[in-house]
Parts: structure tokens; C-alpha cells; sequence
């Protein structure tokens, strides 16, 4: 009797793991190509470009959509603002606390194009561009 509960869990056991590893190679293999994207960085007069650190970062996979999904949260000291941006395509490894710079729309705009860049400040991440989706939390939360 339990031999049985044994191979009917193993044989879903089995399709299931093999969907997960598969996803999660689907996923990977469609964040290097994001990842690969050459960002061209395009500065509109709407923008406004501020120097700022990720406060804080959340990385999700989604399995369904094989889409690795990053967010960071970037605090701009001058102003006291934080800005949520999503990762739309380019380099992808800005790490908690890691200066930045952000070029975006200002809040509290009416603008339905919320695209702007991510640029690194130091090191290896110097110079390196990420196109963002980027919101000021105020306007997430006070609309």
C-alpha cells in the first residue's frame, strides 16, 4: 500500500520539478537577453537627472510568464524622495546602498511614459545603463 502512495508521488513529483527547472531556465535565459540590450540613453526635456542609492531591491521569477522581474527602490537624499523603478532592459546588478544615478520623469506629473535610466556611480557598475520604469512612491500611494 505505500508502495503505491510512493510511485503516484514520484510520478508528480517528477513532471513538476522538470517544469520548475525548465521555467527557471526559460527565465534566465530571457533575463540575459534583457540583459543584454544595449541601452541608449535618450534625455528628454522632461527629465531631470538625480543622484540618489538603491534603498532597497526585490527580485522575483515569475513561472508562468518566464520573467525575471527586479525592483528598486532609489532615495534621492536632496529631496527626500524615493522612486520605484522596474527593470525594463540593460544591466541588471545594482546591489543595495549603491550609488546611482536616476534620470526620470519628476513626480507628481501627468505623463502616461514613466521611462527613465539607472546609471552606476563607482566601481565596476560605473557608467553601466539600465532602461527603468520609474515612479515616485508619493504618486503611488497619494493619487
Amino acid at each position: 500500500m505505500k508502495r503505491k502512495y510512493l510511485i503516484v508521488l514520484i510520478l508528480l513529483l517528477v513532471p513538476i520539478g522538470g517544469y520548475i527547472g525548465w521555467s527557471y531556465y526559460k527565465i534566465e535565459q530571457e533575463a540575459k537577453k534583457k540583459a543584454d540590450y544595449k541601452v541608449n540613453f535618450v534625455m528628454e526635456p522632461s527629465h531631470v537627472r538625480e543622484t540618489g542609492y538603491i534603498f532597497d531591491l526585490r527580485v522575483t521569477r515569475d513561472l508562468i510568464e518566464h520573467e525575471k522581474k527586479i525592483l528598486w527602490w532609489i532615495k534621492v537624499p536632496s529631496t527626500n524622495k524615493i522612486y520605484a523603478c522596474s527593470w525594463e532592459s540593460g544591466f541588471p546588478e545594482y546591489k543595495k546602498d549603491e550609488g546611482v544615478i536616476l534620470i526620470h520623469i519628476p513626480g507628481g506629473t501627468d505623463s502616461i511614459n514613466w521611462y527613465g535610466y539607472i546609471i552606476g556611480l563607482h566601481g565596476s557598475h560605473k557608467g553601466k545603463r539600465t532602461l527603468v520604469w520609474a515612479l515616485d512612491v508619493d504618486d503611488l500611494y497619494y493619487d
